[in-house]
């Protein structure tokens, strides 16, 4: 009886062993967050509190969060075959506020923002020591006021607003009669002879979840 009962149990566990083999995500979502006028890609933080790209499949409101790479594009290659919403966060506006599409195969997905802020960085000059940056700056989003503009750079690339290793951020607090656009100078000081800096320009709006915006990176020797 033993035997027979061991035997059952044993059909049992196989039976439920098969049930729960279900086929794991395989499709690859990818793509870009550009400005929708520009057509350029909007940077971001990165994993340090960058821009998101949100997945609600179906009816759910649990989404799946994909971290927006600090060149503006996302990657995810672990993604079921289903219907999602697709929600864009981070320091712009949507043009669409979700995009709805069904996911069968591989798909590439350009998604349209306006920047709160857009930013342009020049190099006016480097030595072994010091270099002097100049940015331009624009207000895109009439609703947003500008809180603080500024420069990060560091010897790893992509810096931001919190990481910068072996490097430095100058972060001013904007005036609240700020023009909507303008030109900022900044000296950055303590470079190291020999060493290649990634410099960007950032810049914080009064936007709910604490975005920054930035401009694409410099890469710079100092002399």
């Amino acid at each position: 009886m033993k035997a027979k009962l061991f035997y059952l149990f044993m059909l049992s566990s196989l039976a439920g062993c098969t049930i729960d083999n279900y086929e794991m995500p395989h499709l690859t979502l990818s793509g870009k967050i550009l400005d929708a006028q520009t057509n350029e890609l909007i940077p971001s933080s990165g994993a340090n509190a960058g821009a998101l790209v949100k997945l609600y499949e179906g009816n759910s409101t649990q989404p799946l969060l994909y971290t927006v790479k600090p060149d503006g594009t996302f990657q995810n290659s672990r993604v079921f075959p289903a219907t999602y919403k697709i929600v864009a966060e981070g320091a712009f506006d949507r043009v669409e506020d979700t995009i709805t599409e069904t996911i069968s195969k591989d798909m590439q997905l350009d998604i349209k923002v306006t920047p709160h802020v857009r930013l342009q960085l020049t190099l006016a000059g480097i030595t072994d020591t010091t270099a002097e940056i100049k940015m331009h700056y624009k207000k895109i989003n009439a609703d947003q006021e500008i809180v603080k503009l500024g420069v990060v750079w560091s010897t790893f690339a992509y810096p931001n607003a919190t990481v910068f290793p072996e490097g430095d951020i100058i972060l001013e607090d904007a005036a609240p009669a700020l023009p909507a656009e303008g030109d900022r100078t900044y000296t950055v000081s303590g470079l190291k002879a020999g060493a290649t800096y990634y410099i960007r320009a950032l810049a914080l709006t009064n936007n709910a979840g604490g975005y920054y915006n930035y401009s694409t990176q410099l890469e710079a020797e100092a002399k």
